[in-house]
């Protein structure tokens, strides 16, 4: 049974109660929406049909024209129509460029029903069909499931893959932005070229734009020879600009120079070059609310936002998390040249009840650690111990003496608290071997080498018992 929303953007009494009656419940699942912040979260919501129901299009307000336009398209594999009490100017034909149709109020049942089938028909006939092939070649790249709203994210992605336009990718931490960044790049007409990630959050400021665009030799005190920028790497390839909302304010407005013009100038270079790329960022915060707090350019928005995907959290698709365990475990035996080793049903169960706040990232943690750390060919799970750590971890954060503290004095004291008893259990569990437990931590031992001297833990209290007897 379709889900059918009815999206109530007008002041006027609306008609939603006269729609429902012409609409069948028999055929479609019906939820209707007239409160502005209902609407707004609906924003991130996947359906099957959208109504979008107006008093004049032509008259309504840009933030309306913003929301209508952001949910469809989020729910481009849609039928979205739009229903009118009158006749829109033809200034607004841009905007009803989004909608499959536009019918005036009132309509009859018969008429409504043979226009949602016939779109819902054409959506279905050109969405990407999913077969075992397709599954095999997402699974290649680390996106791995069979739940409904994961299959539903796979045929948007082969979708948008089609289309040579800019992609934003929201979801949050650890649910894969960068997977499905790749997905995108081998599946469109760029597979051949190059896929450039960028951690936006990563690059110092001072640094984005030489790092985007390159610089001649002697353009600054450290450059002694000339540097290739990213968008020069990325030519007719892809570049994948990850944590986007990190950008500073300076670099947002190099970025969408860059974009307006596809011509951009290395540094202490009087040459401008052009590139042909394809932009995909990715996103864990909401960039509206960023844009609505002067933190974000709207201008970028757009130009970064002409299609978009918003990956589902791991708790949204429990039913995945058996396949996705099977393939890592499958990796990790591959990875470490071990033996193939299974979960017991106890820890499958275990596994589905976990929230999982890290998404996919902290279930690969887990499943790695346990994997690792077991000798039997099917491994128990101790995750009710997982769960007390995250849980000790965020009352560190609630305490009465780290809230009197500055924001940076009361995350350092967090950070080395959970470091340092993070470390102890790792080396107890490792009886003190350095190189297991930087494999554990998913960390260079040297980087270990580096907690352990910084703490004054010495590695020989961690050995074996057997040894002190």
């Amino acid at each position: 049974m379709d889900k059918l929303n009815i999206i109530s953007l007008e002041k006027k009494k609306p008609p939603q109660n006269s729609l429902v009656s012409v609409l069948s419940p028999a055929d479609y699942n019906i939820r209707e929406f007239n409160n502005l912040w209902l609407i707004q979260k609906l924003i991130s919501d996947q359906t099957d049909v959208n109504v979008f129901v107006f008093d004049d299009p032509s008259t309504c307000s840009q933030n309306t024209r913003q929301i209508a336009t952001e949910i469809i398209k989020r729910n481009c594999l849609s039928t979205n129509l739009c229903l009118s009490y009158t006749l829109p100017a033809t200034n607004c034909d841009a905007f009803f460029s989004h909608f499959d149709d536009f019918m005036f109020w009132p309509v009859g049942k018969q008429e409504l029903d043979l226009r949602i089938k016939r779109y819902r028909s054409r959506h279905k006939k050109y969405s990407p069909t999913l077969d075992q092939r397709t599954f095999d070649d997402f699974a290649s790249l680390n996106l791995v499931g069979c739940s409904p709203v994961f299959k539903r994210m796979l045929e948007l992605i082969k979708r948008i893959a089609q289309y040579d336009a800019p992609v934003l990718i929201e979801g949050e931490t650890g649910t894969g932005k960068e997977n499905v960044a790749r997905s995108i790049h081998y599946l469109s007409d760029r597979h051949d070229r190059n896929f450039v990630p960028l951690n936006c959050g990563a690059i110092q400021d001072n640094l984005l734009e030489t790092e985007l665009f390159g610089h001649e030799k002697g353009a600054f005190t450290d450059a002694k020879t000339r540097q290739e920028g990213l968008v020069s790497i990325a030519n007719e390839g892809t570049l994948f600009l990850d944590e986007v909302d990190c950008l500073s304010p300076k670099a947002q407005v190099a970025l969408l120079r860059f974009l307006q013009t596809k011509e951009y100038r290395p540094l202490g270079s009087s040459r401008t070059y052009t590139s042909n790329l394809r932009i995909l960022a990715a996103t864990n915060t909401n960039l509206l609310s960023s844009i609505s707090h002067s933190q974000f350019r709207e201008d970028l928005y757009f130009r970064l936002n002409v299609l978009n995907i918003n990956l589902p959290a791991l708790r949204e698709r429990k039913t995945d998390i058996p396949v996705i365990a099977k393939k890592l475990l499958t990796d990790y035996a591959a990875q470490y040249k071990l033996p193939l080793r299974g979960l017991s049903d106890k820890s499958i169960d275990s596994l589905m009840r976990q929230p999982w706040p890290g998404n996919i990232r902290e279930l690969e943690n887990v499943l790695l650690r346990a994997y690792l750390l077991s000798d039997d060919p099917i491994i128990d799970i101790d995750l009710d111990h997982h769960s007390l750590e995250n849980g000790e971890l965020l009352r560190q954060t609630q305490t009465t003496d780290a809230a009197e503290l500055k924001f940076q004095e009361a995350k350092s004291i967090v950070i080395q608290n959970f470091e340092q008893d993070y470390l102890s259990k790792i080396l107890n569990i490792t009886e003190g071997n350095i190189t297991k437990a930087a494999i554990i931590a998913g960390k260079e031992r040297r980087a270990i080498g580096k907690l352990i001297k910084k703490y004054n833990l010495d590695k020989r209290c961690f050995t074996s018992k057997s040894s002190e007897i």
